[in-house]
């Protein structure tokens, strides 16, 4: 079954694309470092790609979203948010060597030709801005009867 990448910046309207293909019936598969990212927060780590093991947790949560998608036959073409080429250029980008698992995985991703050779570069249209903060409102006490 193709298997196809969506990449692009943090907040670029990937997930927003994947939404739509999946709405037109195709098979999707999340990106993972937010939900390890989300799983670290839960679990009381303020920032935990700074951890050492963050990268694999990624790469290793990626690999067993990526065999149920393949293994799936029910379905004829399959689009991820992101890829283990990805999760290198994001090693790189936080300054961390990769692992092993990394080299190995995007190694056998490469070899393996599991996914398609183009890519969906999901460019930042521009108009996404940063939420607001959201300041809440004051409760008002009642006042004391005179």
């Amino acid at each position: 079954m193709p298997a196809y990448i969506l990449t692009g910046a943090p907040g670029a309207g990937k997930t927003a694309v994947l939404r739509l293909l999946e709405t037109d019936g195709y098979a999707v598969v999340e990106e993972t470092a937010t939900d390890v990212i989300a799983l670290g927060n839960a679990l009381g780590r303020e920032e935990p790609w700074r951890d050492h093991a963050f990268i694999d947790h990624v790469i290793t949560l990626q690999r067993q979203r990526q065999d149920a998608a393949l293994a799936s036959e029910s379905a004829a073409v399959v689009f991820f948010d992101r890829s283990p080429v990805c999760t290198l250029a994001l090693s790189r980008h936080l300054g961390v060597a990769p692992s092993p698992l990394l080299t190995c995985e995007v190694d056998r991703v490469l070899s393996e030709g599991t996914y398609q050779r183009t890519v969906f570069f999901i460019r930042n249209q521009g108009f996404v801005r940063l939420p607001r903060p959201r300041v809440p409102a004051r409760r008002r006490t009642p006042r004391a009867a005179s």
